[in-house]
Formats: structure tokens, sequence, C-alpha cells
């Protein structure tokens, strides 16, 4: 388990003064505190002090056949069945 302190969190509706604490155990938050909440024996602390975190915001914009560079996806056409699942 880590925690992430952060000097800003915006819940969705609004930004939570005073920062938290977000601790995350695998792939999955766990938990969100005020920052300075004890966080829980042997977890790893990874301090943003001036950052601004948005749990569970997923970034549906993704391009998952090209790179990012220019006329990336007129070379699709190019690319054999196998290069694409790769």
């Amino acid at each position: 388990m880590i925690a992430i302190e952060v000097g800003h969190l915006f819940d969705g509706q609004r930004v939570v003064p005073g920062g938290a604490v977000v601790t995350v155990e695998g792939t999955r938050i766990f938990g969100v505190a005020p920052r300075g909440t004890p966080v829980p024996d042997g977890c790893e602390v990874i301090r943003f002090p001036d950052a601004t975190l948005l749990p569970g915001l997923i970034d549906a914009h993704v391009h998952l056949c090209c790179d990012s560079g220019p006329g990336a996806l007129g070379r699709l056409p190019a690319f054999s069945d196998a290069e694409l699942t790769a």
C-alpha cells in the first residue's frame, strides 16, 4: 500500500481545502482522508505538496493503434494485423 499526499484534491464537485492523503492498494484507491491523517504502518508516503489530484478521473482519449507523429492515422494501412495487435 502507498499513500499519496497532495496539496489539492478535486472530488468531482469542489477542491477539498487543505489537501488530502490518498491510500492506494494495488491498482485501487483504498481511502481518501484529509492531509495530515496518519497512514497505516509500513505504508510508503509519496508527497506532492503543489499537485492537484483527481481520483477516479479516467483518460478516455487514447489512440491504441498509432503513435503521435504526423500522419499516424494515414500509416495504419501499412501495418500487419500482428503489428496492430502488438
